[in-house]
């Protein structure tokens, strides 16, 4: 019963979300049709029309070092011109911003703009509520952006957001554990290895963990990548898990952790990711799987500590890499008046020039969105002192597109709680946690 209520307040917020989307702005009309814009027509729009300094908010879920280096861009953009002042607004984390989103567009107190995770855009995305960045950008600038990041920005045929904050998944190593145990520092490069290595840390150096994963539907999604899989059907339309690549993702870890050498984080969501990190640099466990988005602040913490290094997702089969891509993108609101879709549109642009993108991924450790951005000298230089940044950036060649819907979000959650109970107690058979997760799964999918 408390399910089906919860599916029914899901509807209603939907179609809450359409009508929405739907409703004029009030005086103004949205920018469906507009022209592909070039080099200042934001700025000029913007000073043309009213003859005022168009104010935009901007919504994003950066914090500590990471939002610093966000509000140094916000009040570099601000400074360049008067024509457009951006306020950037923290608004917790992607989820807890993505939730005061839905609330935001049915009161009408939308932003202007908002950093959304990739998983979440096609919720927006589906409620018709996002600009089409295609009526906005030329072919060559959108064909700047790295290929494997565009991948999670499309929703059924539509650029529903860009590329900002990117990041992908990697393998963090201490090479000197890796080294005492007689191990190679550059760490494991299949699950095989991975689990060698892992049990070689257990018996060489007691007290310690091989590797911690968190629960996050992230890394079951590279497992079953890895293998030739998906989430989902490619029409989206039913589970692609309940088999052989499924069960094969969850009993490896268990196996890892009925040996003692693989430990599941305690701690849901971002929680889980924290206490991984923090018995990685409390030299707790060897190695760590989380996200490149962290690494600036890891190298810091572990800087004369011990020697860290970064590598892909060890394959399933050797030499087949693949992963899924993460991070967040920036999405505009067509609810917006045309002369702030405009200016919205101006503020990407310069949020994604060469020499923002290489700032903003020299201060924090995302990947580069955009292919010029790669000759940016800050970076080359960064990648040539701490190699570490590179393995994201060459991960990106085996990005896969991840099975985007509306109801992402619903169906993540499903997932990591079967899978969470499935490590707790290890005896629960994979097939009977996939097959639990596809029941309540296929009940969203038949509601799309």
């Amino acid at each position: 019963m408390k399910r089906t209520i919860l599916r029914a307040l899901s509807v209603i917020l939907v179609l809450l979300l359409t009508l929405a989307a739907c409703t004029p702005a009030s005086s103004t009309s949205t920018a469906e049709n507009t022209a592909p814009s070039s080099g200042n027509d934001a700025l000029s729009v913007g000073a043309a029309t009213s003859g005022e300094t168009v104010k935009l908010k901007f919504w994003h879920s950066l914090t500590g070092h990471n939002g610093e280096g966000l509000q140094k861009m916000v009040d570099d953009f601000n400074a360049s011109q008067s024509a457009i002042q951006v306020e950037a607004v923290f608004q917790g984390n992607y989820y807890e911003s993505a939730a005061k989103l839905q609330a935001a567009l049915i009161s009408g107190s939308q932003p202007d703009l908002i950093m959304l995770e990739v998983a979440l855009v096609g919720q927006f995305a589906s409620a018709n509520v996002l600009v089409d960045f295609a009526q906005h950008l030329s072919a060559d600038e959108v064909a700047n952006f790295q290929e494997g990041l565009l991948k999670d920005t499309y929703v059924n045929d539509t650029l529903a957001a860009i590329p900002f904050n990117r990041s992908t998944p990697v393998l963090y190593v201490n090479r000197d554990m890796l080294k005492q145990a007689g191990l190679d520092p550059a760490g494991p490069k299949t699950w095989d290895e991975l689990r060698s290595f892992s049990k070689t840390i257990i018996e060489k150096i007691p007290g310690t963990v091989g590797c911690e994963i968190p629960v996050d539907v992230w890394f079951f999604e590279s497992g079953m990548f890895q293998q030739d899989g998906s989430v989902l059907t490619d029409d989206l339309k039913s589970v692609n898990f309940v088999n052989e690549k499924g069960e094969n993702t969850i009993r490896f870890w268990q196996e890892m952790i009925d040996e003692g050498s693989m430990k599941s984080p305690v701690g849901k969501d971002y929680n889980g990711w924290d206490a991984a990190m923090a018995d990685f640099v409390g030299q707790k466990a060897a190695m760590i799987t989380v996200s490149t988005g962290y690494l600036k602040g890891l190298l810091d913490q572990t800087d004369g500590v011990f020697d860290m290094g970064t590598c892909f997702l060890p394959a399933y089969t050797d030499g087949k890499y693949a992963t899924p891509t993460g991070g967040a993108n920036i999405a505009i609101l067509n609810k917006s008046s045309e002369e702030e879709i405009n200016a919205s549109v101006e503020f990407i642009r310069f949020l994604t020039n060469k020499e923002n993108v290489g700032f903003f991924c020299e201060w924090t450790g995302y990947v580069p969105t955009t292919k010029e951005a790669l000759e940016y000298p800050g970076l080359k230089a960064l990648y040539e002192k701490y190699p570490q940044y590179l393995t994201a950036v060459d991960h990106l060649q085996y990005a896969q597109k991840r099975s985007i819907i509306k109801g992402y979000r619903e169906m993540a959650v499903i997932i990591q709680e079967e899978i969470r109970a499935a490590l707790l107690d290890t005896q629960i058979p994979p097939k009977r946690a996939l097959e639990n997760a596809a029941e309540q799964i296929q009940v969203i999918l038949d509601d799309e």
